[in-house]
């Protein structure tokens, strides 16, 4: 008898911690031909919404209870109980990392906080992603990073998002700071 496949992520409404209303992709009318089997699926569909449209297409489908409807959008681990935050559009932000490292690349210090955190996660015994982004090789680093686990590279991902919309906040804060000064 062979094993079945169980789902391990699902999308989900968080109404607080550890109580969760589970949604079905599936049924909801902004959902298109994707399988939501896998977190990989999950995050190549939220990608292309913000939770704002997400939770407007559940409420119109009416399958959760309306008090989870004022609740996080998560994606639940069903095997370790931890949610997962939801990468929506407007978080992703038509993120690009290979340009993001070709910027690191003239910050010295962005450059060691990003191969810090890489360390942190990932364990290389001959560390080659660090070695090729320390010699501008983005691509050949990529190669490394993208033959990881999806989970890895996900927290990696999220990790560089946040440097890059910490970055995008410091700029926008010193055009502020110039606009009132002028």
């Amino acid at each position: 008898m062979q094993k079945q496949d169980v789902q391990k992520h699902f999308l989900a409404l968080m109404k607080r911690p550890g109580d969760y209303s589970f949604i079905s992709v599936s049924k909801l009318d902004i959902a298109d031909s994707y399988s939501y089997d896998s977190l990989v699926n999950i995050d190549r569909w939220t990608m292309q919404f913000t939770q704002e449209e997400i939770v407007e297409s559940i409420r119109r489908a009416n399958i959760v209870p309306a008090e989870y409807l004022m609740g996080t959008l998560v994606i639940q681990d069903n095997q370790k109980h931890n949610p997962l935050v939801v990468i929506d559009k407007t978080y992703y932000d038509n993120f690009k990392i290979d340009d993001f490292l070709h910027k690191a690349l003239s910050n010295k210090l962005l450059l060691n906080t990003i191969i810090n955190k890489y360390k942190s996660i990932f364990t290389d015994e001959n560390d080659l992603f660090a070695k090729y982004l320390r010699n501008g090789l983005v691509n050949q680093a990529l190669d490394i990073l993208f033959m990881k686990s999806y989970l890895d590279i996900r927290k990696f991902m999220i990790y560089l998002i946040e440097l890059r919309n910490k970055e995008r906040g410091k700029d926008k804060n010193k055009e502020l700071i110039r606009d009132k000064a002028a």
